[in-house]
Parts: structure tokens; C-alpha cells; sequence
């Protein structure tokens, strides 16, 4: 395993031009290559558009890649028939604008945000974690971007950030495809005030072979007199076995004039 880890350090760490030349398939061997590396770990670097592919084409065995707020890049691709992929991490890379993956042997995907994301020959892709504290991730969205994935996903974890489910969104849940294969469903949600808990409603209508779910809950409580559930909904569930739920409730005191 290869690990750059530069988060705690107060200058920009680029990764040396010689690792980002040629892939170690050329006849030099003055090149950089990790033809062993099975694992690669990037965080706090400082790459351009295209060194993360071309240092790809050094790792000709990586099986696991994770990328922590890389900068200066707008453009990631990860992508190639031959890549033996199977375990990607994508997070907190904040310039990012668009993001490709192909790879037929990944099975686990996480991302912190899918916007500009696509997703093409990923048959063997069961695990999915998407997160995000920047945006408030739409379902309408998140399914259009998993779309080629979806019916065959086994575990999907979630977390959700401060949302705000309007009326055409509550009618678009309706329409979404279901997931017949999910087994276990991870879900933080994080909400402030009165928001409603219809998309979590949603997902588990979609899942109905769910095996385990996971409820993490924080609450960012406004003072009210006349909080209580309504329209709840009930949902039968004869397949599930685990439940887990973890609540966190935070008053926040406001002055009023």
C-alpha cells in the first residue's frame, strides 16, 4: 500500500513528475512503477487533469484507490478494461466538475457528491456510500446518476445534509425504480427543524427485500409547541432481520424580537 497523506502539512505537496510520465508497460526502466501496488491512497495532493490517470497506468494490479481532496483538478476519469479496480473512493474533492468511471471488476463505490458523475461498465458494482455536506443531494438526482446500477446494488449508504424535500420532488419519488436486490440500507440524515421524513419513507418503499437497515438521526431541533408525527406512512417489512437507529437531537435556542 501506497499512502500520501498531506493534510496535516502547511505546503501544497505535488506528486513528482517521474511517477507521471509512462505507464511501466514502455521499454524504460528508468520509470516509476508500482507493478505490485494492490492499494493507493491520495489526500491533500496536488495533481492537474489527467495525473491521476496516467499514475493508473503505472499500478497495472490496483485493486483499491481512495483520493481525498485533490486539487487543482476539475476532471477525473477512471476508467479501463484492463484496470483491476474494485474499491474507489472519491471525497472531498471540491474543484471537481465531472467524474467518469468504467471499470467491469469494482464492486464498492464512494463518492461525497454526484454531481457531473458517470457511471458506465460497472456490472460487478453491488456497494455504494454517497455523501455530501456541501449540497443538499436530490433522490431524483442520485437514482439518474446510479441509474445503470441501481437494480443490482446490495448495500447503499447514504448521508444526508439539512434537506428540503419540495412538492415536485415528493411527486418524483413516486417514479423511481425500485431495488430489488438491496439487502441493507444505511441512512444519516441530518435535518434542521421541520423537515419531513418523506424521502426516507421513499427509499425503503423501494427496497422491499431489505434485510438490515440503519437509521442515523441528528436532529438540529427548533423550539415549537405543536411538533408531532404526521401522515405517518407504514410500511410492512417481512424480509427485514436487523434494525438499528441512533438519534441526536440538538436545541437551538433562537432570540426573537
Amino acid at each position: 500500500m501506497l499512502d500520501l497523506d498531506n493534510c496535516d502539512r502547511p505546503f501544497l505537496y505535488c506528486i513528482p513528475d517521474e511517477l507521471l510520465i509512462r505507464s511501466c508497460s514502455t521499454a524504460s526502466k528508468s520509470l516509476v512503477c508500482f507493478k505490485s501496488l494492490k492499494a493507493l491512497s491520495l489526500k491533500s495532493v496536488g495533481v492537474s487533469n489527467g495525473a491521476i490517470e496516467l499514475l493508473l497506468d503505472n499500478c497495472p494490479l490496483l485493486e483499491q484507490l481512495t483520493v481525498h481532496r485533490l486539487v487543482k483538478i476539475s476532471k477525473l476519469e477512471i476508467c479501463g478494461s484492463s484496470l483491476m479496480l474494485k474499491d474507489v473512493e472519491i471525497y472531498n474533492c471540491h474543484s471537481l466538475e465531472s467524474i467518469k468511471v468504467s471499470l467491469p471488476r469494482l464492486t464498492a463505490l464512494t463518492l461525497s457528491h454526484v454531481k457531473g458523475l458517470l457511471l458506465e461498465n460497472v456490472s460487478m458494482l453491488v456497494n455504494v456510500s454517497v455523501w455530501s455536506h456541501d449540497d443538499n443531494i436530490s433522490m431524483e438526482n442520485l437514482f439518474d446518476a446510479l441509474s445503470c446500477c441501481i437494480s443490482q446494488l446490495e448495500t447503499l449508504k447514504l448521508d444526508l445534509f439539512n434537506p428540503d424535500c419540495s412538492r415536485r420532488e415528493k411527486d418524483e419519488l413516486c417514479t423511481l425504480p425500485q431495488m430489488p436486490k438491496l439487502k441493507k440500507l444505511v441512512v444519516k440524515y441530518i435535518a434542521r427543524g421541520d423537515e419531513s421524513l418523506v424521502r426516507l419513507a421513499a427509499l425503503l418503499m423501494l427496497s422491499p427485500y431489505l434485510e438490515e437497515f440503519v437509521f442515523k438521526f441528528n436532529w438540529f431541533e427548533l423550539p415549537r409547541e405543536d411538533r408531532g408525527v404526521k401522515d405517518a406512512v407504514t410500511i410492512p417489512y417481512h424480509h427485514l432481520k436487523v434494525f438499528k437507529s441512533f438519534v441526536a437531537i440538538m436545541v437551538v435556542l433562537m432570540m426573537l424580537n
